[in-house]
């Protein structure tokens, strides 16, 4: 599968009701033209999204970390990366190509879908094929201090 990456991307190109439906309700969190914060997400307002989503710490210019990362997430991918520096947690080859997404996030305070495989156990070299969504979050409305996002895998 070829990586495609749709930056600030139009609902017509999500592939899934979930990333769907998070996309929206951020959407709706930052209508005023500031990022939403991460205390202006309510998990219970998305229960059914839980298992796929992942929060990201911003903690560099071009450093991220797990904060969370759900279930859903963690069955398909063998390990749990909570806690761990995104590009040390990725077991892809192509983590410069894909880190390309995290720094558009931070940088230019908007949306980032990108659908693409790759194979996240060394034992196992079958490779997953999966959309992130990665959506800027920041506490002062402005600056970019953590990303809210969600995973889904497909055949």
């Amino acid at each position: 599968m070829e990586t495609q990456v749709f930056r600030d991307p139009d609902e017509k190109v999500l592939g899934s009701a979930i990333l769907l439906r998070l996309l929206r309700y951020w959407r709706r969190l930052a209508e005023n033209g500031r990022l939403p914060a991460r205390a202006d997400i309510a998990p219970s307002d998305m229960i059914p999204l839980l298992p796929w989503l992942v929060l990201v710490d911003v903690t560099g210019p071009e450093s991220f970390r797990y904060r969370l990362v759900g279930t859903g997430i963690v069955e398909h991918v063998g390990f749990d990366a909570t806690g761990m520096d995104v590009g040390e947690a990725y077991q892809g080859g192509d983590w410069p190509t894909i880190a390309k997404d995290y720094f558009y996030v931070a940088r230019e305070r908007k949306p980032c879908l990108t659908v693409f495989s790759t194979a996240f156990d060394p034992d196992n070299p079958t490779p997953l094929n999966y959309r992130r969504l990665l959506l800027p979050l920041a506490g002062d409305g402005e600056n970019v201090d953590m990303f809210l996002g969600a995973i889904q895998f497909s055949d």
